[in-house]
């Protein structure tokens, strides 16, 4: 399951329509803070609407390991880049900013140095 989090207006229409479009996607509604919570146990990857530094600080104390934590993918509320930004290589990142960018037409930015 991919969970799909926003925090403004825009982020809010982007991930309806994606939740429209992957029938393995779901919006979590709700706080960032509390949604992230919820989507953290029982999503595979997460699509995050949001700021890098606010998705960064929203993420640290869910941090747990590479091989454990769900990948995560934060898209900029203009909706320019699917940035990889936790779990790239094993958590699926990568390949979900890529499935963002097919969704949406955003620019992937991958940094996993074997997968750049």
């Amino acid at each position: 399951m991919i969970g799909l989090l926003a925090a403004t207006a825009n982020g809010r229409r982007r991930a309806a329509h994606l939740a429209g479009i992957w029938e393995d996607a779901r919006f979590y509604r709700g706080r960032p803070r509390e949604a992230l919570r919820r989507a953290w146990g029982e999503c595979d990857s997460i699509v995050l609407f949001l700021a890098t530094g606010a998705a960064v600080r929203l993420l640290a104390p869910l941090l747990d390991n590479k091989r454990r934590d769900p990948g995560v993918v934060c898209v900029d509320d203009a909706g320019r880049f699917a940035v990889a930004l936790v779990s790239g290589h094993q958590g699926g990142a990568n390949a979900l900013a890529e499935r963002v960018t097919n969704a949406l037409g955003t620019t992937p930015v991958v940094t996993t140095a074997s997968d750049s």
